[in-house]
């Protein structure tokens, strides 16, 4: 039900500019201010870290009555606790709707019990759309100037996750659902030097990678905002980190290591499938995802900023990626080519390094430590003490022996990876795996009906079928 503006109602939401803001200056302790827009309720600065509007006088910073509320609206439409701020630990402010009767924000119902970020410039309204009270502004600094005007509109922008060559990646929430997600700024270089990654060209390239990526282990792709500086990828937030983090503290049990990498394994026998190679794995570039109420953890691909589609089974020349986690025909002058099983080779000092805490190739600090490097990669010996490896299964020590072979054509593929006896013997975590895939799948893709006949085809391309989880175990 509408209600009609009350005559009290201030003529217009003030509209800051710089003369008038120094009229609503707080001390430095304050984090935000809501700009009444009714004669009869006063502004008030935020310093606590809460702030409750509603009729119990109990409870509520600001209470409404009768005598402070527009006579034209019932008070018995204002709940006792109509709605909540907060500001929260990740510096983000939040607004909650405690009322059946209704919040709105900027005009849009919140909903009972849901939330939305809230941000400076704002109009909070009750009862009624129209019936707006307050203009929220913040005095927080927030790097207001990290995200173009499209996306600031959609987003709040939080702390930095992360900092490389090609841009920065900042945690930032959605408006409207509180969701949280990795923002990646790459600024556009024009550089004519061929090496320089952030060129406008190779952006695109990794943009069209990253569009066609619908899998559960890899990271998938929200948004894209193209400016005239740069690109604005909004995608997946792992709030777990890093793989390295989770390596270094403390070494991980066998079945710990082995739950993780087959989940990178089958996230890579999906790229190879679509012709792409990552190019650049390595632990940095596998992240993690706390499972609800599990402590398992769920891995994701990122970074394909170095990843190549393959057209026509083409093979690449480029030579890149991290050197310890580098193929050896990278690293070879007569090598003029390579194909997807250089991936596999990254993913064997991936395994190595997840069972070990140690790397297999290892050179010394020293000016030529890349040639030294290249040489024992070149060599492919590495080795497995009884130290580090003697409680290691034969099946697992048999599998990495078969990826690190430098003989590319008589490495494993990853399909053979995949189906070695150290994966598939072990029923239980096919089972595990598979309804992990199917969940996560299912929620990210199947949003309405419409959704549900590509899902499952999708479903049988990537073999997530319901009755293969249901016949993986007997």
């Amino acid at each position: 039900m509408s209600c009609p503006l009350p005559e009290t109602l201030s003529p217009g939401i003030p509209e800051l500019t710089p003369t008038t803001t120094n009229l609503f200056q707080s001390p430095p302790n304050y984090w935000g201010r809501l700009l009444s827009t009714i004669r009869t309720i006063s502004n008030f600065d935020l310093e606590k870290p809460t702030f409750t509007l509603g009729r119990n006088p109990n409870t509520c910073n600001v209470v409404l009555s009768q005598n402070t509320f527009p006579p034209s609206v019932s008070l018995g439409s204002i709940s006792k606790e109509h709605f909540h701020i907060e500001m929260c630990s990740d510096r983000t402010i939040r607004i909650h709707d405690k009322s059946r009767n209704g919040t709105f924000l900027n005009g849009r119902l919140i909903g009972k019990d849901r939330q939305c970020i809230l941000q400076s410039g704002d109009r909070i309204a009750i009862y009624s759309r129209k019936l707006t009270i307050y203009k929220f502004i913040s005095l927080l600094s927030l790097n207001e100037d990290y995200l173009p005007e499209g996306l600031k509109e959609k987003y709040e922008v939080s702390h930095v996750l992360g900092q490389g060559a090609c841009g920065v990646v900042r945690l930032v929430f959605e408006k409207y659902t509180c969701q949280p997600y990795a923002c990646k700024r790459i600024l556009k270089n024009t550089s004519n030097r061929n090496k320089t990654l952030n060129r406008p060209e190779n952006i695109q390239k990794e943009i069209n990678i990253l569009k066609q990526l619908n899998h559960p282990f890899l990271i998938s792709l929200k948004e894209i905002e193209e400016t005239s500086s740069g690109y604005f990828i909004i995608m997946d937030y792992m709030e777990g980190g890093e793989l390295t983090y989770l390596i270094s503290p403390q070494r991980l049990s066998e079945s710990q290591v082995k739950y993780l990498f087959y989940q990178i394994v089958v996230a890579v026998q999906h790229l190879h499938s679509i012709n792409i190679i990552h190019r650049d794995l390595k632990p940095e570039n596998i992240l993690l995802k706390k499972e609800s109420d599990k402590d398992d953890n769920m891995i994701k691909i990122s970074d394909f900023g170095l990843s190549k589609m393959m057209l026509d089974q083409s093979f690449m020349k480029t030579k890149c990626g991290t050197p310890y986690f580098s193929a050896p025909e990278i690293f070879n002058p007569s090598v003029t080519a390579y194909g997807k099983k250089v991936d596999v080779w990254s993913l064997g000092v991936i395994l190595y390094y997840m069972l070990s805490q140690e790397l297999p190739f290892r050179a010394p600090k020293s000016a030529a430590k890349n040639q030294a490097l290249a040489k024992m990669i070149l060599a492919g010996k590495f080795a497995m003490a009884d130290s580090l490896w003697g409680e290691i299964s034969d099946n697992g020590k048999n599998l990495i022996k078969n990826m690190l072979v430098c003989d590319a054509t008589k490495r494993f593929s990853i399909d053979e990876v995949v189906d070695h006896p150290w994966f598939q013997d072990d029923k239980k975590l096919i089972r595990k795996i598979n309804n992990l895939m199917y969940n996560n799948y299912q929620t990210a893709c199947v949003q309405s009906e419409s959704d549900l006949e590509d899902y499952e085809q999708q479903s049988k391309r990537i073999k997530l079928s319901k009755e293969v989880i249901e016949t993986s175990v007997d």
